[in-house]
């Protein structure tokens, strides 16, 4: 029994389900107390019915703001691309170092701009529908997008700080990756098809690709060009990479 059991047995069902489907949302032992919960309380065919539908349609009303939304997405998504494209007959005339620089901004400004569409909509949802919950672990949930977007602005104006803030958000993104393969290997379904419609699994390979695609990320910058550009030290290096090991190791595993 951990510290989740006790306060987790006046949850509703509902509740015990949203725990379970939001898994990068909570701790180890959370998720394993809401399931063992679940488990105890032996639920009839039709309470889980009654708890899935209730998630899915929570489910629903996200995807109506979020189809509401794809217009303007797409408009965002082909300026994105528009600008890639601006960029194309530049980049071939770049050297290594600024082709590479360039690139990174551009990739994940892109995933930072649909990252904030897509918070927007949660945010807005959260705060109409009392159902769904704002909590803690939200306003943590938005740490990443926010420093992402500090480090793309800096990266890009060629500060230190930029440098540093990118290699520590690819080291989150890495160790963050790979405590969802840990979490995720092994994982069998439930066998109940209500549960298991509603929580799809995804597979550890698609979890490895992307912190191996960050690993590689943090292999480049760590490279003498990227120092040199950035003005950054083997003392600022090997602190950065130690620091944000261990601060993102203390936030996924701790």
């Amino acid at each position: 029994m951990n510290q989740f059991s006790e306060r987790y047995k006046t949850f509703s069902n509902v509740d015990l389900f949203r725990i379970i489907q939001n898994k990068g949302d909570y701790q180890e032992e959370a998720l394993s107390a809401a399931e063992l919960e679940v488990q105890r309380r032996n639920l009839t065919e039709q309470e889980i019915t009654e708890a899935s539908q209730e998630l899915l349609e929570a489910r629903n009303q996200l995807r109506q703001i979020k189809e509401r939304k794809s217009e303007k997405q797409e408009e965002a998504l082909n300026l994105v691309y528009k600008t890639i494209d601006a960029f194309n007959p530049l980049l071939k005339s770049l050297d290594r170092k600024e082709r590479i620089i360039r690139l990174i901004t551009i990739i994940f400004g892109l995933i930072a701009i649909v990252g904030w569409y897509n918070e927007i909509d949660m945010i807005r949802l959260r705060f109409s529908n009392p159902s769904i919950g704002f909590d803690m672990f939200y306003f943590i949930s938005l740490i990443p997008i926010i420093s992402l977007t500090l480090a793309l602005v800096t990266f890009w104006l060629r500060r230190k700080i930029g440098w540093i803030l990118m290699v520590a958000y690819f080291v989150y993104s890495v160790i963050g990756s790979f405590s969802l393969i840990l979490l995720t290997w092994g994982i069998e379904p439930t066998g109940i098809a209500a549960i298991d419609d509603l929580m799809p699994r995804t597979t550890p390979l698609v979890y490895f690709i992307t912190s191996l695609s960050y690993g590689i990320t943090i292999w480049v910058l760590c490279g003498n060009e990227f120092l040199s550009e950035y003005k950054i030290s083997k003392y600022v290096k090997l602190t950065t990479l130690f620091i944000s090991a261990v601060l993102s190791s203390f936030f996924f595993f701790i």
